[in-house]
């Protein structure tokens, strides 16, 4: 058994994790980002001991503990050296953590993570190379080689989220113009659509609003609101450069789509997979499936468990 824990800004989720890849147990609990390090690793190591003792076990028969969290982790897999939405700074994570468990830790990117957990047991099982975008609040990535988790010489690549694709789009938190994110996040998808229907007032169900969600946006262009379709090809269109920036650079066998858009399920892969074939370099040579998560939410925590052996 090993323990897979999803580090986030809100949340902190972990989870009993067998060797097929199955969720034995999980829980979670607040993640307080206010505080300071310390404080949240000591509740992680609390959140490992209480989950294990609640699935029966005791903690000489857990393997491993992996941590996927935001940022940045350095190459040798024992700090984070920048999560922003933490506001850490060359926090010593891997080494806290066994000091409080005395068991073997392993940290990557909460992306890589989710990436290497769809690549072993969820929509790209069984392919040599494939990339994952998680289309949330920004667009996380993940690329796995080989069965192992690729992020470049410095360990700051696969950060496909902040490619550029224009180079006067509108600013990005990373400090530049036209992120890839900017555009196929459900974030960029809202601010698209405030755009477009500042300019109109011919849709029949969207309004104008600070609170309109990519949810109305997507729901929308399902009933056939020609506005909201307009919204949502455009969305399309930003989406594809991504993708087939990825397959030019890449050729991988698999593209997982995740995150709270993939929740549009084949609405949103059927209108993807047309637009990437119009838009292919090689036409007349197969290209990467395209295809939706399987794990959901889930993946951050079973790829957290799988660190130990693919990174």
């Amino acid at each position: 058994m090993n323990i897979g824990i999803d580090l986030g800004g809100t949340h902190i989720g972990a989870g009993l994790v067998d060797n097929d890849g199955k969720i034995v147990i999980q829980d979670e609990l607040p993640t307080e980002r206010q505080r300071d390090s310390d404080e949240i690793i000591k509740d992680m190591a609390a959140l490992v001991r209480s989950l294990t003792t609640k699935a029966g076990y005791s903690m000489d028969e857990i393997e491993t503990v992996g941590i996927g969290c935001p940022g940045v982790v350095d190459l040798k897999g024992d700090k984070v050296v920048f999560a922003d939405n933490l506001n850490w700074h060359d926090v010593p994570l891997r080494k806290e953590m066994e000091s409080y468990l005395n068991l073997p830790v392993y940290i990557d990117n909460d992306a890589n993570a989710a990436a290497l957990a769809e690549n072993i047991c969820g929509a790209a099982a069984g392919a040599a190379c494939s990339v994952m975008l998680t289309l949330g609040t920004g667009v996380g990535s993940g690329i796995i080689l080989d069965g192992n988790i690729f992020c470049g010489f410095h360990g700051v690549g696969a950060e496909l989220g902040h490619t550029i694709i224009d180079v006067d789009g509108p600013l990005c938190a990373c400090g530049n113009r036209g992120c890839l994110e900017q555009y196929a996040s459900a974030t960029g998808l809202v601010r698209i659509a405030k755009e477009i229907l500042h300019n109109t007032a011919n849709s029949k169900t969207l309004l104008h609003s600070e609170s309109i969600t990519a949810k109305d946006v997507i729901d929308a262009a399902k009933s056939h609101d020609q506005v909201a379709l307009e919204i949502f090809n455009l969305y399309i269109k930003y989406l594809c450069i991504g993708i087939i920036n990825i397959i030019n650079s890449f050729d991988p066998e698999v593209v997982v789509i995740g995150g709270g858009i993939s929740k549009a399920g084949n609405f949103l892969l059927d209108a993807l997979k047309w637009e990437v074939r119009k838009n292919l370099f090689c036409k007349g040579v197969s290209h990467a499936s395209i295809r939706l998560g399987k794990l959901g939410n889930d993946a951050g925590i079973i790829g957290a468990a799988m660190l130990s052996g693919h990174n």
